[in-house]
Order: C-alpha cells, then structure tokens, then sequence
C-alpha cells in the first residue's frame, strides 16, 4: 500500500474511500433508531443533560489538569524536559487554532461522542514536531487491514493515507483493540428512552391541560357557563399560564388530585435513566446534579473514586498515546508525557495536611517542595531545600544500643 503525507494532493480513488471503517455511519452522524422510537446520534444524545454533563465534566477535567514533557533520570528523578525540542509546544499552544486546555478537551469530547479522538501530528522535514492539529470523525478514519499473519494499520485524512505515527488516537473500549467502540451507540437504549421522556414532558407542557385536579357539581351547567369555563380551561394550556386562577360558577367544586402511580413510576424512569448513562460513563451521579443519595461523608470519596476509576484510565490513555507516537525510540526511556493531578487529590484537606506532615517528618520532601505542591513560591533559602527528620527515631537493630543493655535486659517504655 503506499505511503503518503497529508500534505499530498493526489487524489484517492471512490474504491479506496469506501473501505472506510464505519464511513456509512459517519455520513448519517452514526444515527441510530432506538426502541422508544427516538432517533439517536452522537449529536442528538447532547440534548439530554445527563449525556451532556458526563461528557463535558470528563472532557473539561482532562483539559484542565497539567499534561508536561518530563525527563527521567537513572534514580527516578523527574524534570520538566527544558532541554527538549517540544519543550516550546508544551509552554505555548499546540497548534494556531487551540490552546492546551482545547486541544485536550476536544480530543476527550470526541472521543466520549464519537468512540474516537484524532489530532495530526505536523513535523519538519527532521521530523520534529511543529503542531498538533485537530482532526474531526469526519476528516479523520482508520484504516486497519489484516494479511495472514501481517496487521497493517493507516488513517484517511481528507481522502489521503498517513502513517499511523502522525495520528494522535484517544478512543474508548473496542472489539478490535485498535478503532474505539461508539459508546452513544452502545448507550443508545437509555438515551433514546431519555430522549423519549424529555420530549413527552415538552409536549404535555405545551399542549397538554396541566389542571391537577377534577371539577365537581350536582346539577348541569348552562351553556354559556360551560362555554365560559372551556374558556377559562384553554387558558391553562402551556406551562407559562400553568398558575392562572381558575373561576368557578354554578355550583362547581375544585378536587386536587394527588401524583398518580403512573406519574410517580415516570419519575422513577427519568432517575433510573439518568443512573444508567452515568453508569456508561463512569460518572458518579452527584457530578451530574442527581443528588438523592449523596451526603458531606461520601461526596469525598466519590471525588477520589471518580479520579482513580474514571479520569486515571484517560489520563493514561492519553500519556501511552503522546509517549508513542511523539518521541522517537531513542527517547522513550528517558522522557514521558504526564499529567499533574496534585489539584484533584486536595479533596481531603485534613487528610492531606496528616499525609504532607507524615511525609515531612520523615524526610521524604523538604519545606520548600510542600509550598510548591501548595502553589506557593520557593524560599530562597538553603535551609528550605533540605529535609528534616525526627532524633527520636532509630533503626531496630539499635534499640538495645540506644536503650543501654546490650541485648542483656528487656526494652523498657
């Protein structure tokens, strides 16, 4: 198969086009008719909120924390690679278009939308990078082929193949292992039953009689006091004059009705519902608004789980991705591509001053590193560099030595 940049302008043939993965799919916006009867796509979905929200909170707490090119040492020490030739991307913006915070959030949302997230990786003639520039599901596809023994694997951008080390890939769970399973597609029965309840609300609010109650008399009306309360009753159709006073002539007598079981079971549908398009997205449901069952004790460690069991995994995806295809082989054990989550473990105050005060008396961080972690400035103080530990400790193997009995007598408190 031949190789080709993105910058050349020969033109593929409609053969080669249609061996696009999914590329039906794309062309309808991957919409897809669920059991309720509502049509759902990737763009669709975003009408119901709790869609929206899982996606748009991942996406935007991928794009806020750090993400930096580091270098390793041979003792485990890490340092902002200054050194390296990327170093002014990490510090500046990935691309003319987007800053850091965009770029990120674009691929996670793509990603969460789509099942895929593309980002072109722009080199020199060297082949160092100059940009990474965003790509879309539908400037973007994969191409993986099977042949025997030998798996080859290309993208189409803009009609044109590239190599895979050009193509930044951020994609959800798959069959394949390589193109990232559409998780609106997967979700498609919750969200289309979301879909379904949202808009039977909007209808029964715009055309529906939304009177809670039954209008009672012994006798008949006239017709001109019936006549006058169909008058009155169209009044209330539409939510903005659901709070009109409605005027009783004749006798009649008003009976507030209370929620009916099938409106208490439609509530409970609409919260189930919500519950399951979290579940999809690894989300807990007070990050969403839904907040029956959340208290102050569990809200914090619901903000550590969503960490490690949601944003970690992406995290991860995202630095294996950059660490693969952004450094050269030369490279790759002695830099890294990493987020800084300090920011998102400072749920716990308390905990976390006992845990910065455990490690300080230890002599794990200095004064000066603790600011730093703090967002404070260093000291300009040699003191403050170094590390500190408590007298009183001792190695096991001294306590007779320390206690002065020589192994002869039993440690007394």
């Amino acid at each position: 198969m031949e190789k080709i940049t993105i910058n050349d302008t020969k033109s593929r043939s409609t053969q080669e086009i249609s061996q696009l993965n999914n590329w039906s799919s794309f062309l309808n916006d991957g919409l897809v008719q669920s059991n309720s009867g509502e049509q759902v796509s990737s763009m669709t979905s975003w009408r119901l909120s709790a869609v929206y929200r899982c996606i748009t909170l991942i996406s935007e707490t991928i794009a806020s924390l750090p993400f930096q090119l580091y270098q390793y040492e041979d003792n485990g020490n890490k340092f902002v690679a200054k050194d390296h030739k990327s170093y002014n991307l990490f510090i500046s913006e990935p691309n003319q278009f987007q800053t850091w915070f965009d770029f990120k959030m674009m691929l996670m949302s793509q990603a969460l939308s789509y099942g895929n997230g593309y980002a072109y990786i722009r080199r020199d003639n060297y082949g160092n990078i100059l940009s990474y520039e965003p790509l879309s599901n539908g400037e973007c596809q994969p191409y993986y082929v099977r042949t025997g023994d030998a798996h080859f694997l290309y993208y189409y951008v803009f009609g044109k193949i590239v190599e895979q080390r050009n193509i930044i890939h951020i994609k959800c769970i798959g069959s394949d292992g390589v193109i990232g399973r559409n998780p609106i597609e997967v979700a498609r029965e919750a969200i289309g039953a979301g879909l379904a309840q949202q808009n039977f609300t909007s209808s029964m609010y715009k055309n529906g009689l939304n009177l809670q109650g039954t209008l009672e008399t012994v006798g008949n009306l006239s017709d001109k006091a019936l006549e006058r309360l169909r008058v009155q009753m169209n009044k209330f159709k539409g939510g903005k004059n659901g709070s009109d006073t409605l005027l009783l002539e004749e006798g009649l007598k008003y009976n507030s009705i209370s929620l009916s079981p099938i409106d208490a079971q439609f509530i409970e549908s609409k919260k189930f519902t919500i519950e399951e398009i979290a579940r999809f997205y690894g989300v807990p449901l007070h990050k969403i608004g839904s907040l029956d069952r959340a208290t102050n004790n569990n809200i914090e460690h619901q903000d550590l789980e969503f960490y490690k069991n949601c944003i970690a995994t992406w995290e991860e995806r995202f630095e294996q991705e950059f660490n693969r295809k952004s450094l050269v082989p030369n490279e790759k054990g002695k830099f890294r591509h990493q987020f800084d989550n300090s920011s998102l473990l400072r749920t716990d105050t308390k905990a976390r001053m006992e845990w910065i005060n455990g490690m300080f008396s230890k002599g794990a961080i200095s004064p000066n590193e603790i600011r730093v972690m703090e967002g404070l400035n260093a000291v300009d103080n040699p003191k403050m560099n170094e590390t500190y530990m408590q007298l009183a400790m001792s190695t096991v193997n001294k306590l007779d030595q320390n206690n002065g009995s020589n192994g002869k007598q039993d440690i007394q408190n």
